[in-house]
This record gives structure tokens, C-alpha cells and sequence, in this order.
């Protein structure tokens, strides 16, 4: 039957294929600066003497200071995002002039008012049947309400 027998590897294929694919992406990015930073917080974090040192003892000081630079990371990186964007479909930039790449902005401004107003709306009035029809707990609805008007990064 199929079930007796056991799955053969073809001849040509390599074996471990998967698992070099595998660590050869995640080498490329255990080099980065957060990566490297998110491991060394865990491993720091996850030593119970070094967690205390860090927490409540002589080191405190320095743990609130990166803990207050590193709460800088997202909108920073958000910040610099934006910047790419926008001089990558700006007007001033030769590249796609060249290349003869237009934004239009009456299309700008049918997507902002979409992302920004028609979605919100329709997310808050769908949270707002749910909550008449199924009786949700306010906390929820909260919750529910928030993420319908969050804009996307």
C-alpha cells in the first residue's frame, strides 16, 4: 500500500538543499545592527544575574538609556521610510524623469482620502454593527476600532 512505503529522495537532488537555503538567509541577517541587538538583549535579558544587574543594579542607568534610544527605532525608521518614498516619486528626481515616470497627483489624492477616510469609515461602521449584533465587550471593540483606523506603514 502507499502508506507502507517510506518517500525516497530523487538521485539528483541534493541532500540539505533546505537546510543551506535556510541558514544561508538567516547568516544574511544575523549581521545586521537590530539583529544583533534583539540577541544580545535576549541573551542578557534571559540570565537571570545579568537581568537584575541591568534592571535594578549598578547598570539601571544605562538599561533605561537604551531602553529609551531603542524606543526611538520604529518612528525613526518609519521617518526614513517616508524620505525614500517620497524622493523616489518626487517631481525633482532625474531618475524617473528620465525614464518618464509621472505621479499624478489627483491619483495621490484619491488614494490618501481612501487610505485615511473611506477605509477608517468603513472599518468603524463594520466594529459598530458587530458590537449590535454579537454584544462585543468594549475592550474589543476598542482594539477592533484601532487597527480599522490605523494607517499601514
Amino acid at each position: 500500500s502507499l502508506l507502507d512505503e517510506t518517500p525516497r529522495i530523487p538521485a539528483n537532488s541534493k541532500s540539505g538543499t533546505l537546510f543551506h537555503t535556510f541558514w544561508s538567509t538567516a547568516r544574511r541577517g544575523l549581521d545586521q545592527p537590530p539583529v544583533i541587538g534583539a540577541l544580545a538583549g535576549w541573551l542578557v535579558m534571559s540570565t537571570p544575574f545579568l537581568a537584575k544587574l541591568w534592571t535594578e543594579g549598578a547598570c539601571q542607568w544605562l538599561g533605561e538609556a537604551i531602553k529609551t534610544v531603542g524606543g526611538a527605532a520604529i518612528p525613526i525608521n518609519m521617518a526614513v521610510l517616508g524620505i525614500n518614498l517620497s524622493m523616489t516619486f518626487s517631481s525633482g528626481n532625474t531618475a524617473n524623469n528620465e525614464a518618464g515616470c509621472t505621479t499624478d497627483r489627483k491619483l495621490l489624492v484619491f488614494v490618501t482620502l481612501g487610505k485615511l477616510v473611506v477605509m477608517p469609515t468603513i472599518g468603524l461602521l463594520s466594529v459598530w454593527i458587530l458590537r449590535l449584533l454579537f454584544s462585543l465587550d468594549p475592550s474589543i471593540a476598542m482594539v477592533m476600532s484601532l487597527v480599522c483606523c490605523t494607517p499601514t506603514a
